[in-house]
């Protein structure tokens, strides 16, 4: 320290370096804020921090308890809110006892939340905390599930739920979502699933729209088409792809435009594993150099399939990784979309080893679009300078993709954050082993899924792959199924440059309780509303019945209650008016928060 102080009174006034002196924080604010914003250098993008991206991969158990409980979490918060809006007069609670059943759900919905915010606390979330703090957190996380299932079961009891219920499949998200479900036996059109811990169990595709429900069995008719299979070739619905030698997809023809999708002499799925040892801090850093070293790939033991019908096909493959570590790899391409997941189990056993995954395509393009919390990101796909150097791993939550003028390929993941995206090729990390500051970090067994998506151009189909990876439709008790009777809300014209659908429905909760006196089912609505494909847009929001002739406020992200009203679709209205209908524009990327009173 008292080195530091002589060195900043020398530099005080040395030639050659700009003068400085001592002040408080406020004190050189305020001097900055009163220069003007017009000669003020302005910084244009993300300011990458060149550190760290082994945190992105570190841990991979808590990121994915972290990932699956967001979801969680936004579904109860929804469920909350429709109980509030319709547990009466749907008739799915009494009216005596909605008020104490909302504010015990509500309870555990906290207790869950504080959970998730605290191990998002610097060092818990990305991985590079001691081997005691990385097992409290990862029991922390057996509360937080056992808390949600707990809300879950209050609110079917409350609606005479019980093992006997039929059980419908509810979407939580206004996009459409397609998901494989479990079924009877016998259901026509069911297909045996493996699952990935050798259970095995009927489904059925089922298919909800946004917001809502479907049918009471849950099931679609199968999509027509089918598999052909010649050697290792399988020719589906929407490509035909070749299994080479060591596991991976030697080609991938996308049938409606005859395009070859794999890079000339290389692989989609091509697993990798690579020396990693950081310089500095172990569980912290990726140093650039990795791939420069030996890049070994795991040996394909054996491969079979295990399921084939209507609906999907299903290929799995094992093999030997690293030194003392095996993998086991389920392939499902399907009829229904273009999709190819992954469903990974691991039993890793290395050290200091870093195991990728990577996807070379064709598609040639100066920049990766990578996704972000409420938006997305594009970042340079080469590396003509330092900087794009520099960006060899970064940062992105559901899915990272490249596009031309023609095609879209993606890389989801429904528990990952290291990307990477240089000359066409996506590329993943799915696993580390440091051992500082937790020994055995990352060491058992693992089952993660990623997937790749390729289709013709087009980012919002990319946003509705990854939720449906990532929030498959959640099972929901026959009794509380009159609450999604209807959607809470339905965006109409939601028009942009593109022709797709851009604005939806982010959240639906109840407010909390230190907005207003309001207790229990009188609680205010919270709906987020954002803009998701970085284009100006203009909608009409056709609200649900249960919200007609209340007034609504646009509020600030903390829901601030003293927010502006908002103009109906007839133009301007006051307190206690009617209001159906609210048009609204957004600008790229804008979120809107309505407080409904």
């Amino acid at each position: 320290m008292r080195s530091d102080l002589e060195l900043m009174r020398r530099m005080g006034d040395l030639q050659g370096l700009p003068r400085n002196r001592w002040e408080s924080l406020s004190t050189a604010l305020d001097h900055v804020f009163a220069i003007s914003p017009a000669v003020l250098p302005v910084y244009h993008g993300e300011l990458y921090l060149e550190l760290h991206r082994g945190t992105l991969t570190s841990q991979a158990e808590i990121k994915r308890y972290n990932r699956r409980l967001e979801s969680a979490l936004h579904r109860m918060e929804f469920l909350e809110a429709m109980l509030a809006l319709r547990g009466v007069s749907s008739g799915v609670v009494a009216e005596g006892t909605l008020g104490s059943l909302l504010e015990s759900i509500a309870a555990l919905r906290d207790r869950a939340w504080k959970i998730v915010l605290t191990n998002q606390f610097h060092d818990i979330l990305p991985g590079s905390s001691v081997r005691s703090v990385n097992e409290e957190a990862i029991e922390s996380y057996h509360r937080a599930e056992a808390a949600l299932q707990q809300a879950w079961e209050l609110a079917e009891a409350a609606a005479g739920a019980d093992d006997r219920s039929a059980v419908c499949y509810w979407n939580s998200r206004s996009l459409p979502v397609s998901s494989l479900v479990p079924s009877e036996e016998g259901t026509a059109g069911a297909q045996l699933f493996h699952a990935p811990d050798q259970q095995i169990c009927p489904v059925t595709l089922a298919t909800s729209g946004p917001l809502a429900c479907t049918a009471s069995d849950g099931t679609d008719p199968a999509p027509s088409g089918g598999f052909t299979l010649t050697g290792d070739t399988i020719t589906g619905r929407w490509h035909t792809v070749t299994f080479d030698g060591t596991g991976a997809i030697s080609s991938c023809i996308l049938r409606a435009s005859g395009i070859e999708l794999v890079c000339p002499g290389r692989a989609l799925n091509t697993l990798t594993l690579s020396d990693d040892v950081p310089c500095n801090w172990d569980a912290w850093d990726i140093e650039e150099d990795y791939e420069l070293g030996s890049v070994r790939h795991p040996v394909l033991t054996s491969r079979e399939i295990l399921s084939e019908g209507e609906l999907f096909i299903q290929i799995r493959q094992t093999f030997e990784v690293g030194i003392r570590s095996h993998l086991q790899q389920d392939v499902m391409l399907y009829a229904h979309t273009p999709r190819i997941d992954f469903i990974t189990k691991v039993d890793w056993q290395e050290d200091h080893t870093i195991l990728r995954v990577q996807f070379p395509t064709v598609i040639k393009s100066d920049t990766g679009l990578f996704d972000i919390p409420f938006g997305y990101i594009r970042r340079n796909a080469h590396e003509n300078d330092r900087l794009d150097r520099a960006r060899f791993e970064v940062s992105a939550h559901q899915w990272a993709a490249v596009e031309d003028a023609q095609l879209t390929a993606a890389l989801l993941s429904n528990s990952s954050y290291g990307y990477r995206i240089k000359d066409g090729t996506l590329s993943l990390s799915l696993l580390r082993a440091p051992t500082a500051p937790d020994p055995i970090a990352d060491r058992g067994l693992h089952t993660f899924t990623y997937s790749f998506y390729p289709r013709e151009r087009g980012i919002a189909r990319v946003m509705q792959e990854a939720l449906a990876v990532n929030e498959p439709l959640a099972p929901l008790k026959g009794p509380l199924a009159p609450l999604f009777a209807s959607p809470v809300l339905r965006i109409l014209n939601s028009s942009c440059e593109t022709g797709e659908v851009s604005v939806v429905l982010e959240g639906c909760k109840r407010a909390d309780a230190e907005q207003g006196s309001a207790q229990g089912a009188a609680r205010p609505i919270v709906l987020r509303l954002r803009e998701t494909l970085g284009v100006s847009a203009r909608c009409t929001i056709v609200l649900a019945a249960e919200l007609r002739g209340r007034d609504v406020y646009e509020t600030t992200l903390l829901e601030d209650p003293e927010g502006q009203l908002v103009q109906g679709a007839e133009g301007e209205r006051g307190a206690g008016d009617a209001c159906e209908q609210l048009v609204m524009t957004f600008r790229p990327f804008e979120v809107k928060t309505l407080l409904i009173t």
